[in-house]
């Protein structure tokens, strides 16, 4: 059924597509598929709404992340010419989404309307924590960011690279030429789940690219 083309009929409506994007029986790489034939037919509105539901349905994580586990984790990590070293992952996370909000001040404006479900980053305090069990009396589960919004970092690692992925994607900075974020003595696991995350944004980043080109 995905093979077909009904996808790419203008008939085919927005509530359509992210209906039968989001069945259950819709695998990553029918999803994957159905978003190619969206480009492919240059409905741009399709390729947003496979990208939301794939990110929505598939992230990447690893094994539901035990990051709630103690100790510190130092980390390294480099915006184009600035480099920092933390003892911290929270440190770390904190101080690349700073630097890709100075990179472009609208980046987490842009996020919050690309994933409005997810509640990384928000204006508000409450708004970071709507809906959740979670109320944001503790300190720990989120930081003040330099421009004034909070941003959540209870998340576990691999959730944060995938946030980091994304932001850097909305900044055009590639991983490894434009930016790096280094965890000590991390497990193989660890490095072939951040090798995954970064290829599959670049994927991304080169449908977007093309959508701007057309």
């Amino acid at each position: 059924m995905i093979a077909d083309n009904w996808a790419l009929k203008m008939k085919t409506t927005p509530e359509n597509f992210e209906r039968m994007a989001s069945l259950p029986t819709t695998t990553r790489d029918g999803l994957v598929t159905m978003r190619a034939r969206a480009l492919e037919g240059k409905r741009e509105d399709l390729v947003a709404i496979a990208d939301r539901v794939l990110r929505e349905r598939f992230p990447l994580q690893a094994g539901k992340e035990r990051s709630q586990r103690q100790g510190r984790t130092p980390t390294e990590v480099r915006c184009r010419d600035r480099c920092a070293s933390f003892t911290t992952g929270k440190d770390a996370y904190t101080w690349i989404i700073n630097e890709f909000c100075r990179i472009d001040p609208n980046a987490l404006a842009t996020y919050a309307r690309y994933y409005p479900k997810q509640k990384y980053f928000s204006r508000t305090l409450a708004g970071l924590f709507e809906g959740m069990s979670r109320d944001g009396s503790r300190s720990s589960d989120y930081v003040v960011l330099a421009n004034g919004w909070y941003a959540a970092t209870y998340h576990g690692h691999q959730q944060k690279f995938e946030v980091m992925s994304s932001l850097s994607g909305i900044c055009r900075l590639d991983y490894e030429k434009d930016w790096t974020f280094q965890v000590s003595n991390a497990t193989r696991e660890l490095l072939e789940e951040q090798r995954r995350l970064v290829e599959f944004q670049r994927s991304l980043d080169a449908i977007l690219a093309e959508l701007q080109r057309t």
